[in-house]
């Protein structure tokens, strides 16, 4: 009997003031102002494939095996993030590999700055596509 009691008012009392200590701790921080500068995770890459079918971008540090950073969609455009580790290491490749039939693409050799942004613009042809860095 005394153990149900307990739980009784364990549930009835304790539960909800838990539960509203946790709801009142959310609502009282404030998010981020939008011209704080937020720490920088890595160097953006923005690709755009032309291609029918998805793609999926590796990064390729020289003398490291291939590290995927995400997949783009056929005929679509992605934002994907190289992280620094990969950008301290002096210089690296990217790689872009057909989700089905058909040849990866290697780019050439890359070397950026911190605040690079990395554009690959992947045609049907791989062969033709372009890839560009810029300064911000």
């Amino acid at each position: 009997m005394r153990t149900r009691r307990f739980r009784s008012t364990y549930v009835c009392h304790v539960v909800p003031i838990l539960a509203g200590i946790l709801v009142a701790g959310c609502a009282g921080s404030t998010p981020p102002a939008a011209d704080e500068a937020a720490p920088t995770e890595g160097i953006e890459l923005r690709v755009v494939n032309s291609r029918t079918q998805d793609i999926f971008i590796y990064v390729v540090p020289v003398g490291a095996s291939e590290y995927r950073l995400g997949r783009v969609r056929a005929a679509g455009r992605e934002n994907l993030i190289i992280p620094m580790r990969f950008v301290e290491l002096g210089s690296f490749a990217l790689l872009a590999h057909p989700d089905g039939p058909g040849e990866p693409l290697m780019s050439r050799e890359i070397v950026v700055a911190p605040t690079d942004v990395i554009e690959w613009r992947l045609e049907n042809n791989l062969a033709l596509s372009q890839l560009r860095v810029r300064r911000r």
